[in-house]
């Protein structure tokens, strides 16, 4: 047996909640059938829409976050306590109703830490 499967989910919990964004948490469900929803547990949720370099240096990409996967991800979250939620969206399509459900759920799990940001990836 390895080392991480003698800890408990509770320390694993602690450890994937200093992983710099959620998706970084997430991916650790394919480590092993244990690790598979220990990401929605983890009570710091950070998710950005991201610049990424290319292969061509002259070339950034943009990718964005569809807001159907913030709200997929807050549904799946299991936490009772949202310690931080942090999001960086590109300004656009984005329903007024998507922003308070996303606050709304926030809330509802006693963010202490919310912050929402939008940035403009037009212009590249």
């Amino acid at each position: 047996m390895d080392s991480f499967g003698e800890l408990t989910d509770d320390l694993l919990i602690k450890i994937l909640s200093f992983a710099p964004t959620t998706k970084v948490a997430v991916a650790t469900s394919v480590l092993s059938k244990r690790w598979l929803s220990l990401w929605t547990m983890v009570p710091r949720l950070s998710l950005e829409d991201q610049w990424i370099d290319t292969v061509d240096i002259n070339e950034i990409d943009f990718i964005v976050l569809p807001s159907h996967a913030v709200s997929g991800t807050l549904l799946l979250h299991k936490s009772p306590v949202i310690e931080s939620f942090h999001l960086t969206k590109a300004s656009g399509c984005i329903d007024d109703s998507e922003i308070y459900l996303w606050v709304r759920v926030a809330v509802d799990r006693f963010v202490r830490d919310l912050k929402i940001s939008f940035t403009d990836a037009i212009g590249l």
